[in-house]
């Protein structure tokens, strides 16, 4: 297995992520995926590239302050409609990952997203976003979305925390491609549950985020990745 690669400024930002993979030649496979991608440059938000994701390899574009960026969200829609010369999507599973470098495991760690694999076994994949927190003091945001969590799992909910570089978010729960709807469009009743209940990914616990402008509308809750240990 190949030696991690050294973490870059692009590691430690939020990417969509186009493919992954985890065989033993997986640097090798995706670099001829970068490769093969080159035709769709002028459709990608940026130039595919290889990026070292736990014990595989993710083929990615774009970068992201936070899973909540606007333009992460836009170029999210825009990729995922992109269409092969075949008239299906080319990309049907794209979806945000947060950074690549090593988590911060913070001051609850039961409560940590990579708790999640070990709560819902290996084949979980994505957690719904609905909260992030920010404050000019790092450390503040960081125990306010840890106290958001353990509320939330004292109130029944399968809450877990993740701390970026910036900002810390909130999510709840653990799907499968398949339960988050990405096989069929049918999402598993959990999921569905939880969109209902938590429908929009709050600014700090309380402040709708904004999209479009003024007249735009309150960012809905959404999937992201659940990122593997290193």
């Amino acid at each position: 297995d190949a030696a991690p690669a050294a973490a870059s400024d692009a590691d430690s930002r939020w990417t969509i992520v186009l493919g992954v993979f985890s065989s033993a030649d997986h640097a090798e496979r995706a670099a001829a995926a970068v490769e093969a991608l080159r035709p769709w440059a002028k459709a990608l938000p940026s130039e595919a590239r290889p990026q070292r994701r736990g014990r595989g390899t993710a083929v990615v574009v774009g970068s992201y302050a936070s899973s909540s960026d606007e333009a992460a969200k836009k170029d999210l829609g825009a990729v995922r409609a992109i269409m092969s010369e075949n008239g299906k999507p080319a990309f049907p599973g794209a979806f945000l990952a947060p950074p690549a470098t090593r988590e911060d495991p913070g001051q609850l760690p039961r409560y940590h997203l990579l708790k999640a694999r070990e709560e819902f076994g290996g084949s979980v994949r994505y957690t719904l976003q609905v909260a992030v927190y920010e404050s000019p003091d790092r450390e503040e945001a960081k125990r306010a979305a840890e106290q958001a969590a353990a509320v939330l799992r004292k109130e029944g909910e399968p809450a877990y925390y993740f701390h970026g570089v910036t900002q810390s978010m909130v999510t709840l729960g653990a799907f499968t491609d398949r339960e988050a709807g990405l096989k069929d469009g049918k999402e598993s009743a959990e999921l569905s549950g939880l969109r209902q209940r938590h429908g929009l990914n709050l600014f700090n616990g309380n402040r709708k985020i904004m999209e479009g402008g003024a007249k735009g509308a309150a960012q809905a809750s959404f999937l992201v990745e659940i990122p593997e240990g290193r």
